[in-house]
């Protein structure tokens, strides 16, 4: 389990974000809550998932296929933003 206490998850968000954990405001702390629950309930497979982030996010998620103790499905990958922004131009 990730816990946002853990120094290196705690500096991969601030990387990723620019503030702490501890600065999110009661807006953005909702939205979280809400997204969690909306995906829990309502995304039971990788697939789903990919469906709901790509209508939500642009086109931005691709499944891959990916392996795990010798089992393969399908994964998730997210394209880099520098691509996204260079083939709406």
């Amino acid at each position: 389990m990730i816990k946002f206490d853990d120094p290196e998850v705690a500096s991969k968000y601030q990387e990723a974000f620019g503030s702490t954990v501890a600065e999110l405001t009661t807006q953005q702390l909702w939205w979280l809550v809400n997204f969690g629950k909306h995906i829990r309930g309502r995304c039971r497979s990788n697939t789903a998932l990919n469906n709901y982030l790509n209508r939500n996010f642009g086109n931005r998620f691709t499944e891959i296929p990916k392996e795990y103790q010798g089992r393969s499905y399908k994964g998730l990958k997210i394209d880099d933003d520098s691509s996204i922004s260079s083939s709406d131009e």
